[in-house]
């Protein structure tokens, strides 16, 4: 029961990236080192989900890029929402990018869904 709050919380999604599959391409960067980029789903199946981990012993400010032409993201209605807290992302949307950033906790991972309104 010490237990439940927390599966409560995290196995929806753990689901969700499931659910979605893992891709062997982000298609994202980051310029800081020791923040590993997973990518979960396809936009054309309604969302993208990156697993972002932040493997140091510092709280890091992370500035992360994705390709929106590989990624296939329009620039109308992106809407990105940190899952774990639920909280909205903002995010700058460039020609042929989309930046936004994170304040990742030490050996912390935040999961961001990249969806369209």
């Amino acid at each position: 029961e010490v237990a439940r709050p927390i599966l409560e919380k995290y196995v929806p999604i753990v689901d969700e990236l499931s659910s979605a599959g893992w891709e062997p391409i982000t298609h994202a960067s980051c310029e800081q080192p020791g923040i590993n980029i997973e990518r979960y789903g396809n936009i054309k199946d309604g969302k993208t989900l990156f697993a972002v981990r932040n493997v140091n012993q510092e709280q890091q400010v992370v500035s992360l890029t994705l390709d929106r032409k590989s990624l296939g993201l329009k620039e109308r209605n992106l809407e990105i929402i940190e899952i774990i807290n639920g909280n909205a992302v903002p995010a700058s949307i460039g020609s042929g990018h989309v930046d936004f950033i994170l304040e990742i906790e030490p050996l912390q991972t935040l999961v961001v869904k990249v969806t369209f309104r």
